[in-house]
């Protein structure tokens, strides 16, 4: 028999990678929601959470039900947040397979966090920091998706991050904005637009690297460089390339919604 076995395997190729599975891990604050003082007067997307306020960020349901419905990715969430306060607010994060809580692979918070430094001086994301080989050991097929691009464990996990460039407080209409001196402040209402719809191109960038599963991370790197990221505002370029591939594009509808102005 055990000859029988190795001859019966030994015509056989190699399991592909594309069998296991991806990791994409999420950061929560700044990045599926933000605080907020008071919950708007729809209350639409509105979380409350130990007498505390939270705006879901524009496409953040349906970005989760994509990647839940797609059955070779595992969902995590790792935010600096204590764990009871982050699993209440994943348990109110309702999608039609569930909450996010229930779908979630790990829950990872405060006390999950890398200790790096003893300097308090130092900034929070400094001292503490995201070790993405907490989900898994593969580092070829985890993804860490956060606004603080600081919380990355050094040079062998800087692959490992979407980094979303920096956001801003949540303001529903542009024309909420009274301090605009404020660095947490949109200074126009392109890079406002820009920040509310991130969450549709974090989807589209995961789409597009997803079906290229044994290049992931590579696929990420280069699928994010037309989103511009760093700049947080398309660059002129962008915007007249994005408009000649309207309606033929797979992320066109997003496209249209970031390009065009319109009361959300």
């Amino acid at each position: 028999m055990l000859i029988s076995y190795g001859c019966a395997n030994s015509g056989r190729a190699p399991a592909s990678r594309s069998a296991e599975k991806i990791d994409i891990i999420f950061d929560l604050d700044w990045t599926l929601v933000k605080q907020v003082d008071t919950p708007g007067i729809s209350r639409t997307n509105f979380l409350e959470v130990n007498g505390e306020f939270y705006r879901l960020g524009d496409g953040a349901i349906d970005l989760l039900e994509y990647l839940f419905a797609r059955s070779e990715v595992r969902v995590s969430f790792f935010s600096g947040g204590k764990f009871e306060r982050n699993s209440k607010l994943l348990k109110k994060i309702k999608t039609k397979y569930g909450s996010a809580f229930d779908n979630a692979h790990k829950v990872l918070s405060y006390d999950d966090l890398l200790e790096v430094s003893t300097d308090v001086t130092l900034a929070f994301s400094e001292r503490l920091k995201k070790d993405v080989s907490l989900v898994n050991k593969d580092l070829s097929r985890v993804l860490l998706i956060d606004d603080d691009k600081r919380f990355i464990v050094g040079d062998s996990q800087r692959k490992n991050l979407l980094w979303m460039g920096e956001t801003y407080k949540h303001f529903e209409e542009f024309s909420d904005i009274t301090n605009s001196s404020d660095v947490y402040s949109p200074k126009t209402e392109t890079k406002w637009l820009f920040d509310r719809k991130k969450l549709y191109m974090i989807k589209d960038i995961l789409s597009e690297s997803l079906d290229d599963s044994d290049n992931f991370l590579e696929r990420v790197g280069k699928e994010s460089m037309k989103w511009n990221f760093l700049r947080n505002t398309p660059t002129l370029e962008q915007r007249q390339k994005f408009l000649k591939e309207l309606g033929s594009n797979s992320c066109s509808g997003i496209m249209e919604i970031f390009l065009i102005p319109r009361r959300l």
